[in-house]
């Protein structure tokens, strides 16, 4: 989907429902889109046209400084240059995936990514600079205001400032992951996971309370207004030292937003809006199911009797998964989806087909989360089963085998949270399960990480 803002209010520009994307840049009349599975897209004419760059890995973002300089950037360290006319694969640059890119001339570009890789461009190579901080450590976002103030930002509370000579870490006295960094001559904003917000005046760091409560992905604005955009369809606006919510039309997690000028500002995201406004109200498509639907997650939902519906096209396609199993949660961990229900099925779905990952334990499952380090799915008799990315593997822990359900799981950076009956919580902290007490004996039906603070719900 890209969406235009001309000044009043948001109308969708043009839609390609077979692509997402990821980033947007533009100068004059004339935009780049770029997204998943190498998608890009052009509009030199007031046109939209896609672009087969011959690439079909993921393009995290793209910056220029004209249409005949335009750098794109992605996974496993593909950096592309178009010339106006033509598309140069840059290649033995790195093979680490690249994140977000910005500079000030033809001579002076920066780019940014996992393993807290920092790049620069002369205009001639490519190079590697030094990161102040943790090699662990991934970069999500870099901006500045001129050449000699530049910054960067990513997992952790990771920060980094340049001051034209040198890079050095700055201590925010946070460890949230930040996604997104933007600001104006006076003032700098950071964006975090479910809403966190950094703002720095000039003088120090303030933790601010915006009203919004989804992660924001990308911000962009001129001196006067910043817009930015996010998780559940949500837009934001900073003007006259306020921020506040608007909302455009379908609720749709947008990834990217740029200005073409001081009115128009572009943004775009992700397909298959399951809700539609019109005279002001929230509308819902026609249900694709008759059966009860106990997960969703990206554009897959699943639920009983073996239900799995996709959303492709415009259209929710039923998939066939044989089996008529209760399914009662699904994760998508890259492109794959990972569906887990009663009797222990679990399957996996890589968008063509389905791989039955069922074990021998046939217990039910009724949770899974993932991240970098496995994919965990919890259920009855406290199962906690594990996929290391070969074979899912049952976790020793204190109530494995007893009859604690576990209902819920959740991780952050570093622990992994489980919940269920009885009030029951552990924490795991990559090498030893601990028990936490709760002041409750009620089943706890999910859990969830905001601001180093854990909260269950039952």
């Amino acid at each position: 989907l890209i969406t235009c803002f001309n000044g009043s209010h948001w109308q969708n520009f043009t839609q390609f429902s077979h692509l997402s994307f990821t980033d947007i840049w533009g100068i004059s009349d004339q935009w780049i889109a770029v997204g998943k599975s190498g998608a890009v897209a052009l509009n030199r004419t007031g046109q939209w046209q896609i672009e087969d760059i011959g690439i079909t890995k993921d393009f995290h973002c793209v910056w220029g400084t004209s249409f005949s300089n335009i750098f794109i950037l992605g996974a496993e360290g593909n950096i592309v240059h178009y010339d106006g006319t033509q598309w140069q694969l840059i290649t033995n640059v790195t093979s680490v995936t690249l994140n977000d890119i910005w500079g000030t001339s033809e001579t002076n570009i920066y780019a940014v990514g996992y393993g807290g890789i920092l790049l620069h461009y002369d205009g001639t190579d490519w190079k590697n600079i030094t990161n102040p901080a943790s090699a662990l450590s991934t970069l999500n976002a870099i901006w500045g205001k001129n050449e000699n103030e530049i910054y960067a930002a990513g997992s952790g509370g990771t920060f980094l400032s340049y001051d034209g000579s040198n890079w050095q870490k700055i201590e925010l006295q946070t460890t949230r992951s930040f996604s997104a960094i933007c600001g104006t001559s006076q003032k700098i904003f950071l964006f975090g996971d479910a809403g966190y917000m950094l703002q720095y005046d000039g003088n120090q760091w303030n933790e601010i309370s915006p009203p919004f409560f989804s992660s924001i992905q990308s911000v962009w604005g001129t001196e006067t207004i910043l817009y930015g955009v996010g998780s559940q369809g949500t837009i934001i606006t900073y003007e006259n030292q306020i921020w506040s919510t608007m909302r455009q039309g379908t609720d749709i997690d947008y990834y990217a937003i740029s200005n073409i000028n001081e009115n128009l500002f572009l943004a775009a995201g992700q397909n298959g809006t399951i809700i539609h406004s019109e005279n002001s109200q929230w509308l819902s498509y026609s249900s694709p199911t008759h059966q009860s639907i106990r997960g969703i997650c990206g554009d897959m939902i699943i639920g009983d009797a073996g239900t799995v519906i996709l959303y492709s096209d415009n259209n929710w396609l039923p998939l066939s998964t044989n089996t008529n199993k209760q399914l009662n949660a699904v994760w998508q961990q890259g492109k794959k989806y990972y569906v887990i229900g009663e009797a222990g099925t679990i399957l996996m779905f890589d968008g063509t087909s389905w791989q039955n990952q069922s074990t021998l334990d046939k217990v039910d499952l009724y949770a899974i989360w993932g991240n970098f380090s496995g994919i965990y799915a919890v259920g009855d008799w406290g199962r906690i089963l594990r996929f290391d990315g070969t074979r899912w593997i049952i976790m020793d822990h204190l109530f494995n085998g007893s009859q604690i359900k576990w209902l819920a799981v959740w991780g952050t950076y570093k622990d992994l949270w489980v919940a269920g009956e009885n009030g029951t919580v552990m924490k795991y902290n990559g090498n030893e399960w601990q028990q936490i007490s709760c002041d409750s004996n009620k089943a706890l039906h999910a859990i969830y990480e905001n601001d180093q603070k854990i909260y269950v719900v039952g």
